[in-house]
């Protein structure tokens, strides 16, 4: 509902469904890695359909705790006046592309020190950055 983002698994794909429900796009991929085999995805629609619970809340229960995916947020930079951007954030404009969104892991990876969380999450609340 609305634009929450949620965190999500694919657990099938088909090339055209049969539902009138609206479906969300997907935002962004944070494992390409394969976890579930055809006994779990089994498992996974059995919990669904007898446990009254979701596909996310089943998949959780089937997965090993340390494989489960943390909240990870991506940003992108806000269409404004680079000249009005106070110069301690322009580090990270600088490693940003108009329009694109990048997580906020792989900054951080990419760039070590020179960009921490808090300096990200204030720029998103001076909204200088989208996320």
């Amino acid at each position: 509902k609305g634009n929450k983002k949620i965190e999500g698994y694919v657990i099938e794909i088909k090339e055209h469904t049969e539902t009138n429900k609206k479906l969300k796009d997907i935002f962004d991929i944070v494992d390409e890695k394969i976890y579930l085999n055809d006994e779990m995805l089994k498992m996974i629609y059995f919990l669904k359909d007898n446990y009254n619970c979701t596909y996310c809340e089943a998949v959780k229960t089937i997965l090993p705790s340390k494989i489960s995916v943390k909240e990870q947020l991506s940003v992108k930079l806000k269409a404004i006046d680079l000249n009005k951007i106070p110069k301690p954030y322009m580090y990270v404009v600088n490693q940003l592309s108009p329009n694109k969104y990048i997580n906020i892991k792989n900054l951080k990876d990419e760039h070590g020190k020179n960009i921490s969380k808090a300096l990200i999450y204030r720029m998103k609340n001076e909204g200088i950055l989208l996320g």
